[in-house]
């Protein structure tokens, strides 16, 4: 069976918010203990998917058209909240339709890759 990879692709926010984001981490660490995603860099989830070894050459050349063709849009957030479960809590994003539209143009070019056959986006980010 060929390796696969987990890829992962994902917007950071502004140092900023990031620091915001790790001191609300601690905060938090500090009155439940240990939580996933702890340590992770703070990020906004476009898209991730598992793949077979060797299409890091298709998938960032997918990814730079892509990129090219976009024009940029600013990035703010409203504040941290969680998914239903309350299992994982993440940064609010305002500008869910510009973020909506470039990962589902993220994800249609990454999809037209052989092996890219089953992309997930994120539902973070859906309106």
């Amino acid at each position: 069976m060929p390796a696969t990879h987990r890829y992962l692709l994902v917007i950071p926010p502004s140092p900023q918010v990031s620091a915001a984001v790790v001191a609300m981490r601690e905060q938090l660490h500090a009155r439940i203990g240990g939580f996933g995603g702890r340590n992770l860099m703070p990020h906004i989830t476009l898209f991730f998917s598992d793949a077979v070894d060797g299409l890091e050459v298709d998938l960032v050349s997918a990814i730079a058209h892509v990129a090219e063709r976009s024009s940029g849009f600013d990035l703010s957030f409203s504040g941290i909240t969680h998914f239903p479960d309350q299992r994982t809590i993440y940064i609010d994003p305002v500008e869910k339709e510009a973020i909506a539209s470039l990962r589902e143009e993220l994800a249609q070019a990454a999809r037209t890759i052989p092996g890219f056959n089953q992309v997930f986006v994120s539902r973070i980010i859906r309106t």
